[in-house]
């Protein structure tokens, strides 16, 4: 079986590895955001609008987001992630942005923590639904 990793704060790890306790917000209240992307080779496709909308989220959220949180950040964070896992045919995406842990019902810390998980897409084209919808 083949070995996946994420990306959690930068740092590549092995999708097996622990990286939540039980009192992570994102777990206990939902106080989390995503975004689901492909990618093709290294590059995320319609990348522009799905950070259009992530930051929108984040905004909305009020999470504190710092300087170096850009467009070529997260760009290098998923290099890095589509890198180690090898996945340069296609892969689907997943960009969490969550709080650390802290507070009841109000957040101690605004600051965005995030996880980026990579799959590979056994289709690599996009197809139309030849079965319709029930």
């Amino acid at each position: 079986m083949e070995t996946l990793f994420v990306n959690f704060n930068g740092e590549i790890l092995p999708s097996t590895e622990g990286v939540f306790t039980a009192t992570n917000r994102a777990f206990r209240y939902g106080d989390s955001i995503f975004e689901t992307m492909r990618s093709k080779g290294l590059e995320v496709l319609f990348f522009d609008l799905h950070l259009t909308r992530l930051f929108r989220a984040m905004g909305a959220m009020e999470f504190d987001i710092p300087a170096y949180f850009t467009k070529p950040f997260l760009q290098l964070q998923i290099e890095k992630l589509l890198k180690r896992s090898r996945l340069f045919a296609g892969a689907k995406l997943r960009l969490s942005v969550f709080r650390a842990d802290g507070g009841l019902y109000l957040p101690t810390n605004n600051s965005p923590m995030f996880i980026i998980e990579a799959e590979k897409l056994d289709e690599q084209n996009f197809g139309i639904n030849k079965t319709g919808l029930s």
